[in-house]
């Protein structure tokens, strides 16, 4: 059961882009504070959309819910200093999927 709208919106990271950022800035980040995100927003309604190709089921959405919108997240520092670029979020979440259902 959702309690946020559908078109609510936030910031989702593939957890292999995390690891693999959170190294780089381990080993040889020159500053102190990096956002380590995708820099997308993603809706409930995509992320619904992209299960139900995978999986049939039925969402609640509670009638209260209201719109949620997260600010975009800057990554550009990330970018600049590594070359950083994130996974899409449906790449990503196919994968994540796969993994659950295998």
């Amino acid at each position: 059961r959702l309690t946020s709208a559908l078109d609510s919106v936030k910031d989702y990271v593939a957890i292999g882009d995390v690891t693999k950022l959170i190294c780089q800035i381990a080993s040889c980040g020159q500053h102190s504070v990096y956002n380590v995100a995708s820099g997308c927003n993603t809706s409930h309604r995509r992320i619904i959309g992209l299960m139900r190709d995978k999986i049939d089921f039925e969402v609640e959405v509670d009638e209260s819910a209201t719109r949620k919108e997260f600010p975009a997240i800057n990554i550009d520092l990330a970018k600049a200093e590594f070359g950083y670029q994130s996974t899409s979020f449906k790449v990503g979440f196919d994968i994540y999927l796969r993994s659950l259902l295998s």
